[in-house]
């Protein structure tokens, strides 16, 4: 799963570029190998307050706003 991280990197940062603030395209720049690593190690802990739970938590508001807009 990172390899496919990895290799997206240059649509993944073009994406944050196109669509979000600058301080999100300078986060994701610079914190890009730290960011694939969270979401891509399950923790060791469930706990739910970890970055990895958390990351995973926007991606389903995300999910359920577009879902919204289609309704």
């Amino acid at each position: 799963m990172r390899e496919a991280y990895n290799d997206g990197n240059f649509c993944f940062l073009s994406f944050v570029k196109d669509n979000c603030y600058d301080i999100s395209v300078e986060y994701f720049a610079n914190r890009f190998d730290e960011f694939v690593n969270t979401i891509s190690t399950l923790p060791k802990i469930h706990d739910c307050e970890d970055d990895y739970h958390q990351y995973k938590a926007l991606r389903c508001h995300v999910v359920e706003d577009e879902t919204d807009d289609k309704i």
